[in-house]
């Protein structure tokens, strides 16, 4: 069955599965939802490549005189980022209730989710 609400992070298509998320406030006046993959049994048939993130001594090792770093916050950036076409008929989400409808609103979600195996990859291979 393909129902869709459009906008700019999911669409039309086929949907197999469906993915959990929840609302977390960010103080008084804003709302952040959560695309929580880490209940979904899909990540048993995910794969992403090994890459380490460095330690604290690693990473002072490299550190001297005149260096300049930053702080990337890659996981909060994780909605810039599409995820395989091949995954997303598996991260649908049901928005019947948000939308108080009286018949069933199903979208695709195509970006990567918090909990997903390649999430993190595909975002910090996105960035650099």
């Amino acid at each position: 069955m393909v129902f869709s609400v459009l906008d700019s992070r999911s669409a039309r298509g086929e949907i197999e599965s469906l993915m959990n998320y929840f609302a977390v406030s960010k103080g008084d006046t804003d709302v952040r939802v959560v695309y929580d993959g880490t209940l979904s049994v899909l990540n048993a048939s995910l794969w992403a490549p090994y890459f380490p993130l460095p330690t604290l001594q690693s990473h002072l090792r490299i550190v001297e005189p005149g260096t300049y770093m930053a702080d990337n916050g890659v996981g909060e950036c994780f909605h810039n980022w599409i995820l395989d076409e091949r995954v997303r008929k598996w991260c649908g989400i049901d928005l019947t209730s948000i939308l108080r409808s009286e018949t069933r609103v199903w979208e695709r979600w195509e970006r990567c989710a918090m909990g997903l195996r390649p999430s993190p990859y595909v975002s910090v291979r996105g960035v650099l």
